[in-house]
């Protein structure tokens, strides 16, 4: 035991005090008295009178004995240690990924955690300096050595849940950092999942949940002319077999129910057919509750059903051709360089030749381009070879695919571009988006490379169309809480609303490269708004709750990792307030025997 106050003991001269106001004696009158007879009371009393036979007969100094040196200890503030080393600083790690918000008991696992972190702040000596963590996407030093338990309590108990996917990995450089500071530092993370923290003094706290849960991990459709073919993904997250219904909705309107079983662990792909194709989004979900409801239901946005206009500029371009005919959202024109262009298209394909004037709107593909222009500029011609492909949303259908060309022409003074792949070690190929244009620049012949021979081909150039023309606003329209959603706004915007599950707007400003959007918390469609001087343009993307954080721990609810040179749980008993406890009861004890002997 420490006292906190020493200095109290100053009172401690009080005691003497009090001693002496019982040893005084009490004075007495002198009285004749007519018989001997009463000489024995009178001797009694005196031997009453004595001092120190008072003081060990009398409850009420005993009482009043009893409250003062509880008071003293109390305003000494002492602090019990249960064996374990105190530490001067302490650093308290919270969880709050979207797996924290499963159930643990009655309340969620974070609740546990933060009331886990309470007992550990409240059991502190006084003194302590508190640093509190909180962990999710992103790592929040929410308080910094803090000696004010009633600042750190409140803290704690205003760190809220997150949606998000997160790993308590990230912490860890903050947290080493904050150890090489302190010599005397301790460390309790509070998670769901076993953490390697290496020599780190530190104590992991893993609160896990043993209710059941399934989660709907995925979705997706394909069209056919007015209908769709919806996928739906289940997993059972358990080891217990489970029985779900899975609703299927077009918006807000049921469309079909299906009944699944599943084995623990077990994964099922489940079909809906002929889905009216009229919907902006669709939706799915269990409806019964679990273990963790975020994940029972699962968004998919739609792409627009109108098919897109492709115009492709080329003398004889076979395997261009052919590719972009047999994609049946595209409706392909054909036309040959210098000929006048007519219309507006959602996609323009320049084979061989670059036009005098670039079309004002729409995406471009440029393929063997013959001179510069205003996206980028023509450098001389070299050698080709084996193409490397850079990872990338255009090239992801070539990554496990290689192919050679016999010559390339070098691109040079292009702004806000992405090499999508390399030959002798230079740059071959290019996805501009420049000022709201997006482009996609191949400066070879498809006819001296054997690009157009491999199966991967039909799928590139699709995935180029698709992104081009569907993407142009939004690189993708799925995406999960957390993320980042890329923005391309249109060249003659004015004005950007984004409009959440909540309905809450919010504005941002048009520029070029356009800033990330990163408010997707919560899950559901969100209202992409895009406002010119005479047109509004409306698009949706879907978030959704990250199936990473759907795996439930397979363990007991609880237990405690202790990693490193940890010492045990930090632990102790601040007496003050059974002090001044004991000093309430103790008067209240001392008021009824005052009652009493009156």
């Amino acid at each position: 035991m420490r006292f906190s106050s020493p200095w109290a003991a100053f009172f401690l001269l009080l005691v003497p005090l009090l001693i002496l106001m019982y040893i005084l004696k009490q004075k007495y009158e002198p009285i004749k008295l007519p018989s001997l007879f009463l000489w024995e009371e009178v001797f009694r009393d005196r031997e009453v009178s004595t001092p120190w036979q008072k003081l060990k007969s009398n409850l009420l100094f005993i009482l009043q004995l009893i409250i003062l040196l509880s008071t003293i200890a109390s305003l000494a503030n002492p602090f019990l240690s249960f064996g374990n080393r105190s530490f001067e600083n302490v650093v308290v790690a919270v969880d709050v990924s979207g797996s924290m918000n499963a159930l643990y008991d009655k309340n969620t696992l974070l609740e546990e955690a933060k009331s886990r972190g309470e007992k550990l702040i409240n059991s502190l000596a006084p003194g302590s300096r508190v640093s509190i963590i909180s962990c999710g996407s992103v790592v929040t030093l929410e308080l910094s050595q803090s000696s004010d338990k009633k600042e750190a309590l409140r803290v704690l108990k205003n760190i809220k849940s997150t949606n998000n996917a997160g790993s308590m990995e990230e912490s860890l450089s903050l947290v080493r950092s904050l150890s090489k500071q302190y010599k005397s530092i301790k460390v309790v993370f509070y998670t769901d999942s076993a953490l390697n923290i290496g020599d780190l003094n530190a104590d992991v706290e893993i609160i896990k949940s043993s209710k059941a849960n399934a989660s709907i991990s995925y979705m997706s459709y394909s069209r056919d002319k007015d209908t769709l073919k919806v996928m739906v993904r289940v997993i059972n997250q358990s080891k217990e077999e489970l029985t779900r219904e899975v609703s299927l909705y077009g918006e807000e309107q049921l469309l079909s129910i299906a009944s699944v079983k599943l084995k623990g662990g077990e994964t099922k792909t489940l079909y809906f057919d002929k889905v009216p194709a009229s919907f902006s989004y669709l939706y799915s979900e269990f409806t019964e509750k679990d273990g963790l409801d975020r994940d029972n239901r699962y968004y998919l946005a739609l792409l627009g059903k109108e098919s897109k206009k492709v115009l492709l500029s080329s003398e004889k371009n076979v395997f261009m051709e052919k590719v972009l005919s047999s994609i049946k959202t595209l409706e392909l024109y054909k036309t040959k360089p210098g000929q006048s262009i007519e219309g507006d298209y959602d996609l323009y394909v320049y084979d061989g030749a670059v036009p005098e004037v670039l079309p004002k709107a729409g995406a471009l593909i440029f393929i063997n381009p013959d001179k510069s222009c205003s996206l980028f500029s023509l450098g001389k011609e070299t050698a080709g070879g084996r193409v490397e492909v850079n990872p990338h949303p255009l090239t992801k259908y070539l990554d496990k695919g290689y192919f050679t060309i016999s010559k390339f022409k070098e691109i040079t003074e292009v702004s806000g571009s992405t090499a999508l792949m390399k030959a002798q070690d230079k740059d071959c190929a290019f996805y501009i988006e420049n000022k709201g244009r997006v482009a996609v620049v191949l400066p070879f012949d498809l006819t001296d490379s054997d690009l157009p021979l491999t199966p991967e081909f039909p799928l590139f150039i699709s995935n180029i169309t698709s992104y081009l023309t569907s993407q142009a606003v939004l690189e993708k329209n799925n995406v999960y809480c957390g993320e980042a959603v890329e923005l391309t706004p249109q060249q003659d915007i004015i004005e950007i609303q984004i409009i959440n599950p909540e309905n809450k707007v919010e504005k941002l400003i048009p520029g070029y490269p356009m800033k990330p959007f990163n408010g997707t918390e919560q899950f559901g469609i969100y209202t992409l708004l895009q406002k010119s001087a005479e047109k509004e343009y409306k698009n949706l993307f879907a978030v959704n709750f990250p199936p990473k954080e759907s795996v439930m721990s397979e363990d007991d609810k609880g237990t405690k990792q202790s990693v490193g040179t940890a010492h045990g749980s930090i632990s102790g008993f601040n007496l003050q307030p059974y002090l001044l406890v004991t000093v309430l009861l103790i008067l209240m004890v001392e008021w009824l025997v005052y009652v009493y002997k009156s």
